[in-house]
């Protein structure tokens, strides 16, 4: 083959092999390594905005936000911390206060109507009340021991049973009422409103549970989801009345000029953080609530100053509120330790006035004492009179070195049914208490006069049947 040859044919080889390569070019384009890919929803499950003035899209640059769902925020009332944390379950009233529940108890006596209450705020768009139907099914208030809701649906049923359209006003009465008492939104601000769910009386010293379901509150003028109220379940206790018995007052008599910086001790259970003790109308000067363990008691501190307590008989009246309130008729007894010596004078008689008692027929050298009882001789003769009100103190009245021929004594007495009353003396020897023969009980000056022969123990009483 001679040179020229041989040329022609890689002349020839090269020819064919650009042709060949320009068709390949033509068939696929050529990607230059600084030049974006395109990316479409195939390839990464996401679209992106074109931005760009060419109209070309350049890159994940404004990806579309995802919608969040609105934010509820529920404060409900009333709500328990824990199982100390009680509710007086007759106070729970409405903010306008006015309404009333039917005669309960055919007396004439009108009690206010009682609520739970559910405070709603949203971050966007108006709070709105579905209807009363949703309200009746969805809320419901539930004692420990039964399955019957506390709500008062009679009452609803009597405002969902109101005129829409009154032909006379042209008002929606039943829209006006549950505006005003139902669901009130606050006008200048509709991302708030309070929902009132009528209830019947409850029981003291009881859980409730309350429960809300879904679809009672709604949210308009948003495009967010989740505009309806999510469910909810709390709890609340009501109070209790104090249980406390005359023995648990540790000391129940104490002297005219006590100490008014040691308190009494009284045991109980049941006993608010905000429990007060009167002495009769008289307020403690103050009360601490302590803890042994699991048992409560109540440190009292006696009042001083000019509400100092007098001798005489005081009813103890420990109260959680002015409706959860216990007493003790007649249990504390202050008296003066009276203790008289006659000086040495000539041979005659003597007349001796003593905050308990007149005493005459005395003569040199004699005592007469009237004095309260040691207590535990007090509290065994306390439980033998279960049947009778103490409406007055335990007094003793003992003597030495006389010869008394006779003796009056006066014995204040507490405020009763005085008809009813009864001056009764001790007898040591049957242990029985007896109706003393011989005595006047004096409304004027609430005190029984007594005039008997025989020292002793003697009590005013009312029978309690």
């Amino acid at each position: 083959m001679t040179f020229h040859r041989y040329k022609d044919k890689i002349v020839k080889g090269l020819a064919i092999l650009l042709a060949s390569l320009m068709i390949l070019g033509a068939l696929a384009p050529v990607v230059f390594a600084d030049e974006p890919t395109e990316i479409t929803e195939e390839n990464n499950g996401n679209e992106y905005e074109d931005n760009d003035a060419d109209g070309e899209n350049n890159g994940p640059e404004n990806p579309v936000e995802e919608v969040k769902p609105l934010v509820w925020n529920i404060s409900l009332y009333p709500e328990s911390r824990d199982e100390d944390d009680w509710f007086n379950e007759n106070t729970l009233y409405h903010r306008i206060r006015g309404l009333y529940y039917r005669d309960l108890n055919n007396d004439g006596r009108r009690m206010e109507r009682l609520f739970v209450r559910m405070d709603f705020t949203v971050d966007e768009g108006e709070l709105t009340f579905s209807n009363i139907n949703n309200l009746i099914a969805g809320v419901g208030v539930y004692s420990d021991n039964s399955n019957i809701s506390m709500v008062d649906v009679d009452f609803l049923n009597e405002i969902y049973n109101m005129t829409t359209n009154n032909e006379d006003t042209g008002k929606n009465e039943q829209q006006e009422f549950i505006d005003r008492y139902i669901f009130s939104y606050n006008t200048t601000d509709k991302t708030r409103a309070t929902l009132y769910v009528p209830i019947k009386p409850l029981m003291s010293h009881m859980k409730y549970t309350v429960r809300l379901s879904p679809g009672v509150v709604e949210v308009t003028n948003t495009t967010r989801p989740n505009t309806t109220n999510e469910t909810r379940l709390w709890t609340f206790n009501t109070m209790a009345v104090p249980s406390i018995g005359e023995a648990d007052v540790i000391v129940q008599s104490i002297l005219e000029d006590y100490d008014v910086t040691e308190p009494i001790i009284i045991n109980g259970k049941f006993l608010d953080r905000s429990v007060e003790v009167f002495f009769n109308d008289i307020r403690a000067y103050r009360v601490n609530l302590r803890e042994d363990g699991n048992q409560q008691y109540l440190e009292v501190y006696l009042p001083r100053g000019r509400n100092k307590l007098e001798a005489g008989l005081y009813s103890i009246i420990i109260q959680n509120s002015g409706q959860h309130v216990r007493e003790l008729y007649g249990t504390l007894s202050v008296v003066p330790s009276s203790g008289y010596r006659l000086p040495p004078t000539e041979d005659f008689s003597y007349g001796v006035a003593t905050p308990y008692g007149n005493v005459s027929g005395l003569r040199r050298g004699e005592i007469i004492r009237l004095d309260h009882l040691e207590p535990f001789k007090e509290q065994t003769l306390r439980n033998s009179l279960q049947g009778y009100i103490l409406r007055s103190p335990i007094v003793e009245i003992s003597s030495s070195n006389t010869n008394l021929s006779r003796f009056s004594a006066e014995i204040p007495m507490d405020n009763g049914q005085y008809e009813k009353y009864k001056v009764l003396r001790y007898n040591d020897v049957s242990r029985l208490w007896e109706e003393e023969s011989s005595y006047l009980i004096n409304v004027v000056d609430q005190k029984a006069d007594i005039l008997t022969y025989t020292t002793g123990i003697y009590v005013v009483v009312e029978p309690k049947y």
